[in-house]
């Protein structure tokens, strides 16, 4: 069953997943993800799970509850947020903290599976420990970004 602000935020404006071209080059392929427009990042990553077979939409640019992607699973919403930050400057605890308000919602809560946070960047201890308290949240970092390109995506992987 669906809420009513999940409903909202899936269907206002939704935008395609759209896979980008890229280099084979591990090192090309992190330059060219650190200067990708942060929207095409938002679609070249729900890509992923629109190739590996699920229903998938990118939220519009903005008032979108904090969310970039949804994915539909037999067992429930999956929901994406990206980060396309500079490789310097770490995802810390704040920003787990509120991606929790978000998939914590009385409304949505329920209809969720599981949910990626997604960065170019890589995390704080702090984040990862306060991540870990929630065992819907998989972590995403730029690491994990270009095993999905070089080794393929599967959305069974838990990290």
């Amino acid at each position: 069953r669906r809420s009513k602000k999940l409903q909202k935020t899936i269907v206002k404006d939704p935008v395609k997943a759209k896979s980008f071209n890229m280099p084979n080059d591990e090192k090309e392929l992190r330059y060219k993800l650190l200067k990708m427009d942060p929207f095409d990042f938002e679609r070249h990553i729900m890509s992923f799970f629109q190739n590996s077979g699920l229903p998938t939409i990118v939220t519009k640019k903005s008032n979108d509850y904090g969310i970039d992607g949804f994915a539909r699973h037999a067992n429930g919403y999956i929901i994406v947020q990206c980060k396309r930050w500079a490789s310097d400057n770490p995802v810390g605890r704040p920003e787990i903290q509120k991606w929790k308000g978000v998939i914590l919602d009385e409304e949505i809560k329920n209809a969720i599976w599981k949910t990626y946070f997604v960065t170019t960047s890589y995390f704080t201890k702090d984040a990862i420990e306060n991540a870990a308290l929630n065992n819907k949240i998989i972590l995403v970092n730029m690491d994990t970004i270009i095993e999905w390109h070089l080794k393929g995506f599967s959305v069974n992987q838990t990290s």
